[in-house]
């Protein structure tokens, strides 16, 4: 009984294996309600991310651009209590128009934590590296 419960057992972590899709967000990640880019796959999260305290890393890949990015972060960063962390400059680039024609780089903070997406273009689209923190 104890050798077939074993074999079930690993046939279902090897169908697990073969049918999963890739990486994707943690668990702490979803059970803090932080948003999950639908436009974007998940291509990676750091080694361990299993507390707030080590950090927790998400590497995502997307087609949209910049201020798309931007819009929706920072709406629903908003929307969950979290405060853009903003520079002089940055809020005159805003003011100016300008800030959408850079790249998309934006530190919320709320509580004790910091939370940091910047994106990047690369060859098979835009990059966002997320990297949340507990101060």
């Amino acid at each position: 009984m104890i050798k077939r419960q074993v074999a079930l057992y690993l046939l279902m972590i090897f169908t697990t294996a073969i049918f999963a899709d890739g990486p994707d967000y943690p668990v702490i990640y979803r059970d803090l309600g932080l948003p999950e880019y639908q436009n974007a796959e998940v291509t990676s999260v750091g080694r361990d991310n299993t507390s707030l305290r080590d950090g927790i890393r998400i590497t995502l890949l997307t087609q949209d651009d910049d201020a798309t990015i931007r819009a929706y972060y920072e709406a629903e960063m908003q929307d969950r209590g979290w405060v853009l962390e903003e520079t002089v400059a940055s809020k005159n680039m805003r003011a100016a128009g300008l800030l959408d024609k850079m790249p998309f780089t934006a530190t919320f903070n709320k509580d004790d934590m910091r939370y940091r997406a910047s994106a990047n273009r690369g060859d098979n689209g835009t990059v966002i590296q997320i990297n949340l923190l507990e101060e």
